[in-house]
């Protein structure tokens, strides 16, 4: 008689179960790992489009803004940025700023579509203009402005990009170790 080689079935449900217990135990980190990736794209994108509205300004020797919008088409001002957002010659220079008749879009971003939510703060609520010169339009004593990315996970997974009076944009960074990334005036970041 000839022995057959294999496995049992109690074998097969035992390296079944390990399999899933270990599936199991890297589901959480896979989840995080997801979610840090989706909210580095956006940040990505709003970065992109902050520093082609900025080159696009010195470029044209116009005002060029970039500001929240629903439809792709027109700005609008009680939006938030997930919604998405415009980059276009403002030629007028108008603020807030609003799409005229011959202002030129130069960018159009679609909804975040996910869990994250996008924020500005200071002079950059739901709208960021940038002059001839590169610089930044904002109030008399503002020293710039943020807009910080957040998702289900919280202040610890929050993450910033700063906007400086003279116009670069910075990402936020943890200065003081506590696991919070801080603003432009090293204050934790909310969400």
């Amino acid at each position: 008689m000839k022995k057959h080689s294999g496995f049992t079935l109690t074998e097969l449900i035992l390296v079944l179960a390990m399999a899933s217990i270990i599936v199991a135990m890297g589901m959480p980190q896979l989840s995080g790992m997801v979610k840090d990736n989706r909210r580095a794209a956006e940040v990505n994108r709003f970065v992109t489009s902050l520093n082609l509205a900025r080159t696009e300004a010195i470029k044209r020797r116009t005002t060029i803004s970039a500001c929240a919008s629903t439809d792709g088409a027109t700005c609008n001002a009680g939006a938030d940025w997930e919604a998405g957002w415009i980059v276009f010659a403002n030629l007028d220079g108008d603020d807030p700023p609003v799409v005229d008749a011959g202002e030129t879009l130069i960018r159009v971003s679609p909804a975040t579509g996910n869990d994250i939510t996008i924020r500005g703060f200071g002079d950059f609520t739901n709208a960021i203009s940038y002059g001839f010169d590169g610089y930044p339009r904002l109030a008399a004593t503002s020293a710039g402005g943020r807009i910080n990315f957040c998702d289900d996970r919280g202040v610890s997974f929050a993450r910033a990009v700063l906007v400086s009076n003279t116009g670069r944009a910075r990402l936020s960074t943890d200065t003081d170790a506590d696991g919070i990334h801080e603003d432009e005036g090293n204050n934790d970041l909310t969400c």
